[in-house]
């Protein structure tokens, strides 16, 4: 009974896991991951800075642009559904860098087509413009929940907010976009920032490239190599892959955990029918004399394989039952 209590609890248990794999692999990332390719490239690495950093992501988007096959090319400072992150301190209006309560967000440094080519929808106010550089007022778009959660009942647009004492009552919200799944596929709706990168000089280091393209995705990786040869031979492309290869690979941990529950149940389950096999064996071998007797009797063949069956679901039942009660407490 012990067995068949623990195949069917781990049964059970892998199950929902299978059930967890497959409604995360079904859940609205908030954004299109169609014909969506990814890299990453680190020009920092190789000497750029400044306002050549600057030129190198100018010069880099204009050849992407340009290609043929790609509708839209974009970048932003974090890759989506990679488990990475950066996060910032939200200062509200009327409050300081001191006297304020903790409002912690992630950030997203993007260019200003962003929105647009990952489909995020801005459901109010603006998307970023290339007006929104350096020399502009400073402008950010937050996300739904950020309305939500430090706006209750008011309309976040054109209020000016902080991410430091320097930039405390600073910087303007302008949009209000669409929620995403930022960090991976069961986080909850969290509070995300976006700011443009001509505005964010020191976090545009590193940054993940997304291309959208007007076919297959991984089929433009040749020409996206060779237009960054282009502008700089020797810095490599990393991390490239299709989004939804970046999604699935989110998922790995749950995966494996649902594949090694699975296996193990149906290990177990193995091991069981075994052991019950071998107990209804003996089971009939000790019952051989009765069993001939109702059968002189005049008992049939399938009175009798029904008698050794319930025997064996008694067992089962037993096990199942307690397991399974526990459910509706």
């Amino acid at each position: 009974m012990l067995q068949v209590a623990v195949s069917l609890m781990l049964l059970t248990t892998a199950g929902l896991f299978v059930r967890t794999l497959l409604n995360l692999q079904a859940v609205d990332v908030g954004f299109n991951q169609d014909k969506l390719l990814t890299f990453s490239l680190q020009p920092s690495l190789v000497g750029y800075k400044g306002e050549r950093l600057e030129q190198f992501y100018r010069d880099i988007t204009t050849r992407l642009d340009a290609l043929p096959g790609v509708s839209s090319a974009t970048f932003g400072q974090v890759p989506l559904l990679a488990h990475f992150s950066n996060d910032s301190e939200l200062i509200l209006p009327g409050e300081t860098a001191h006297s304020g309560g903790e409002h912690f967000t992630n950030v997203q440094v993007v260019r200003e087509n962003y929105h647009a080519t990952m489909e995020i929808p801005v459901v109010r106010g603006r998307g970023f413009t290339e007006r929104d550089d350096r020399n502009a007022q400073k402008v950010i778009v937050v996300s739904e929940t950020i309305a939500r959660k430090f706006f209750p009942g008011e309309d976040p647009i054109g209020k000016l907010v902080g991410l430091d004492e320097k930039t405390a009552g600073k910087i303007e919200i302008v949009g209000v976009a669409r929620n995403i799944k930022y960090h991976s596929q069961d986080e909850e709706d969290e509070p995300l920032l976006y700011v443009p990168w001509a505005q964010a000089q020191d976090d545009i280091g590193v940054m993940s490239f997304a291309v959208r393209t007007m076919g297959d995705a991984s089929s433009i990786v040749p020409s996206i190599r060779e237009a960054v040869r282009e502008v700089d031979s020797t810095l490599p492309l990393t991390n490239v892959t299709t989004q939804f290869e970046q999604s699935a690979n989110a998922l790995t941990q749950q995966r494996l955990f649902a594949r090694l529950m699975t296996f193990f149940a149906l290990l177990v389950t193995l091991l069981s029918a075994i052991g019950l096999y071998g107990v209804m064996a003996y089971s009939v071998a000790q019952r051989t004399i009765e069993i001939g007797i109702r059968m002189a009797l005049g008992a049939k063949t399938e009175d009798v394989l029904r008698l050794v069956v319930w025997q064996g679901l008694k067992l089962v039942l037993v096990a199942w039952l307690p397991e399974h009660l526990q459910l509706f407490r």
